[in-house]
């Protein structure tokens, strides 16, 4: 394997980590939204 290759595939899962984990983290911020609503009904 050549260094080229392995940073290559590095960037592509940084990328996609990066990715999940922003969808990760507007899922938590939706669902303690909506516990906050649903207390306040």
């Amino acid at each position: 394997m050549s260094l080229e290759w392995v940073s290559g595939q590095w960037s592509v899962v940084s990328g996609q980590w990066s990715v999940v984990s922003y969808q990760l983290m507007c899922y938590a911020h939706a669902t303690r939204t909506a516990i906050s609503y649903q207390s306040l009904a």
